[in-house]
């Protein structure tokens, strides 16, 4: 029997590899598209995935809580206990109240220091610090630049203090000798 000039053995056999064929493509197009959704879960950016994401395994919730509690309280207390009162102090020139600011400034600096640290009030075999334990994370990285950046403000802060002082005892040495001639 002849199929528009195929023979019919020829036409089975042909429909057979292409029923094959299409298990193969369907195979493989089955194979990309679970690639796909595993790959496309929270990458960020969109765009070119750099960091993937996945918040609810990685930050624990009570994290959440602690960070709303800083955002919602942190700008009004550093306003109350910072700002407020070196603007006190400053437009007084008040020595109890710059004590005050110094004070709740250094309290600060040692809280910072506290939760950079991060001590474990109780250690259960692990290392006392939490510090230690971020080593081997990428988080550590971003801890020893913060502290970079305040090691370098503080620096310049004192080198620019001690030049506007030597710039003082310049001008005043000047006015005394303009004084007395």
């Amino acid at each position: 029997m002849k199929f528009y000039g195929i023979r019919w053995h020829n036409l089975q056999g042909y429909t057979v590899k292409c029923l094959s064929e299409k298990k193969k493509i369907h195979k493989h197009l089955f194979e990309i598209k679970r690639r796909e959704e595993a790959l496309t879960s929270e990458d960020w950016p969109p765009f070119f995935p750099i960091i993937h994401h996945d918040i609810s395994k990685e930050i624990p919730i009570h994290i959440f809580f602690l960070a709303a509690i800083y955002a919602i309280l942190g700008c009004p207390l550093s306003y109350v206990l910072w700002y407020r009162p070196l603007y006190r102090a400053m437009r007084t020139d008040s020595a109890l109240k710059f004590g005050w600011f110094s004070l709740l400034y250094l309290i600060h600096i040692a809280f910072c220091i506290f939760a950079a640290i991060a001590p474990l009030l109780s250690s259960r075999g692990r290392a006392s610090l939490r510090a230690i334990d971020t080593f081997s994370d990428h988080v550590l990285i971003f801890y020893l630049i913060g502290f970079g950046f305040f090691c370098l403000e503080t620096w310049y802060t004192e080198i620019r203090d001690s030049h506007r002082e030597r710039e003082r005892e310049r001008e005043r040495e000047r006015d005394e000798g303009k004084e007395e001639s």
